[in-house]
């Protein structure tokens, strides 16, 4: 979320400052992409999180610990909005179902009224034991939801559960022969639960990690098999009596000297490659599939929610407004093609190569860009480009779901003058644990 929420000083996921304001900041969960903005001297307001972010945060150096509070699930704590200084709030961290200390943030005005954040999260109906999320789905009181729209878009529609991709996991890798070694893909916090699988499945092997920043995480997030986990020796090549290697992505398997002339599958869990290839009719995202131009195999493991998810969410909750937290991977992707098919067919020497269907359709990108634009330009320019690449790659109507959910965004007044200090009233007290 890129500013706070609506007629509060109240950050989620954001570090900005609001200019003459002492903002509340509350971090989500420790992924790079959402710790963005701060920095060890960050120090413009408490930053509540859960202790396992915290920890990462420390580890990393990112901020210093003096500025942390740390709360757990289901614990309710005020906060205090400063725009609003005599209405306290209620705060309540519930699970995110994402990754090792990953929360949504549940707020609570004195009238009755709530606002839930959902930020990164998976839905799962266990979700639904959460006494906080009763009790608003029973008062009616939600008057706000701000959600996780990276998948809210028709083409990806139904996920795997998590405990369905660790199965079909397992049984890709028991089609090899029981010496048949492996590398896997640990891309970053949240897929604990397949090496996890690996671990329990296969008492008698070691996880070998070619990466020593993941195999600290995983120590911070209290692994259950970290016994079982040892870290690849810095020289030489690969030990032949480990099966299981431990890499973050095709990248380092590939530069990575050390794995120079390990015969092994190459093994990927994620969602980005299914999304990538969403125009594939082959593809059945209950099975692995082998990438033929790449040989990784792919396993289908998300931790953010389908769209089928969020609307359930969305139903249940029946929240008053709709607010996405941010755009689609697809609409991204969909974006940088139209921008990077644009660049070339604008060139003289990518224009004798490119095809007639490519020029057209580029043709049409940039003389909808240049029409005159109506007040909501931006919306309405990117959903006629998305009806163009949907009718190019052959997947009618692959915008609708994006102009249902649109909602327009909030501007923030900041001061780029204010010192890097704290509030008046900014408490010392040390982290809590």
């Amino acid at each position: 979320m890129q500013s706070p929420l609506p007629n509060t000083s109240i950050f989620i996921d954001s570090f900005a400052r609001v200019a003459g304001v002492a903002g509340v900041y509350f971090l989500t969960h420790a992924h790079t992409d959402h710790t963005r903005g701060l920095s060890r001297g960050w120090r413009n307001g408490l930053l509540y999180c859960s202790k396992i972010s915290a920890d990462i945060l420390v580890y990393r150096g990112i901020v210093s610990p003096s500025v942390l509070r740390v709360r757990h699930l289901e614990q309710p704590f005020e906060i205090t909005d400063q725009k609003h200084p005599g209405t306290p709030v209620t705060a309540t961290f519930l699970d995110a179902n994402h990754c090792p200390g990953a929360i949504m943030v549940a707020l609570e005005w004195p009238s009755g009224s709530a606002v839930v954040c959902t930020c990164d999260f998976r839905y799962t109906e266990a979700m639904w034991a959460s006494p906080t999320l009763r009790r608003i789905v029973d008062s009616k009181s939600c008057a706000a939801l701000h959600y996780d729209a990276s998948w809210a878009h028709e083409a990806l529609c139904n996920f795997p559960e998590k405990g369905d991709s660790v199965g079909m996991l397992l049984d890709l890798i028991e089609r090899f022969p029981a010496d048949q070694r492996v590398i896997m893909h640990s891309h970053c916090m949240g897929d604990e639960d397949l090496l996890g699988a690996i671990a329990d499945h296969f008492p008698d092997e070691t996880l070998l990690f070619a990466d020593k920043g993941r195999l600290d995480e995983l120590k911070i997030c209290d692994f259950a098999y970290l016994s079982r986990c040892e870290l690849l020796p810095a020289n030489g090549p690969c030990p032949a009596r480990h099966r299981f290697i431990i890499v973050s992505n095709a990248s380092q398997r590939r530069m990575d000297k050390r794995l120079d002339g390990v015969d092994a599958i190459e093994v990927s869990c994620s969602t980005l490659w299914w999304a990538k290839n969403f125009r594939r009719l082959d593809l059945d995202c209950y099975n692995p599939v082998r990438d033929e131009a790449t040989g990784i195999w792919h396993v289908l493991f998300a931790m953010h929610s389908s769209d089928a998810e969020i609307q359930l969410f969305c139903a249940r909750l029946s929240p008053q407004r709709l607010h996405p937290i941010c755009e689609t991977i697809l609409e991204v992707a969909a974006r940088d093609s139209q921008a990077a098919l644009l660049e070339v067919t604008t060139s003289t020497s990518a224009a004798a190569s490119t095809s007639s269907s490519s020029r057209a359709m580029a043709s049409d990108v940039a003389a909808a860009a240049s029409e005159p634009s109506p007040p909501d330009t931006l919306a309405m320019l990117h959903d006629s480009q998305w009806d163009m690449l949907a009718s190019h790659v052959g997947v009618p109507s692959l915008a609708r779901s994006l102009k249902r959910r649109r909602t327009a965004t909030t501007e923030i007044d900041r001061d780029s003058s204010c010192s890097d200090t704290l509030p008046d009233d900014f408490d010392e007290t040390p982290l809590l644990q």
